[in-house]
């Protein structure tokens, strides 16, 4: 636990550091999170994220708290995602196709679990006020492998997060 804090305090001075290079945008986003698991069972999370994204490389964070209803299980992770293509649909309207990366903890009754994923993120985005507000609605495909710390266990599950949110642009 105490290297995650040193790896996330680290990206999060790397984030801000390169603030003065290229514009930021920043936000917050609601997730609906349903997920199938190896054994046919399913489970549903909801939750909020803050999010940044960056203007001239186009990428987009992502850190988040998630409630996992049926497992009863409080998650925190972080994704981070590259832009392909972003081509505008109309003049303030476009698309978005990215792939990525998500890690994250869920903290339950008697253990903990730790999850990884490779992500493909598909979605639309709409920006008012000359730039200074983006409006976006994101879906995506994330094969997860999640280990349980207390027995052992990897199981597979795939995941579905949608999210949808605002950002401010500096």
């Amino acid at each position: 636990m105490k290297n995650m804090k040193k790896t996330l305090l680290s990206i999060t001075a790397l984030i801000f550091a390169c603030a003065h290079f290229f514009a930021m945008g920043t936000g917050a986003q609601l997730n609906a999170n349903p997920k199938i698991h190896s054994g046919n069972d399913s489970s549903f999370a909801a939750g909020a994220s803050c999010t940044l994204k960056t203007d001239s490389i186009p990428l987009y964070f992502t850190f988040e708290t998630n409630y996992d209803f049926y497992d009863d299980t409080f998650d925190i992770g972080i994704g981070a995602d590259y832009w392909f293509c972003n081509p505008q649909i109309a003049a303030n309207w476009g698309w978005f196709l990215g792939a990525g990366a998500f890690a994250g903890a869920g903290i339950e009754k008697d253990g903990a679990l730790v999850n990884i994923a490779p992500r493909a993120v598909l979605g639309t985005n709409l920006t008012l006020f000359d730039g200074f507000l983006e409006l976006f609605v994101q879906a995506a495909v994330q094969p997860s492998f999640q280990f349980d710390v207390r027995d052992s266990d990897v199981n597979f599950l795939m995941e579905i997060p949608i999210a949808f949110g605002i950002r401010i642009w500096d």
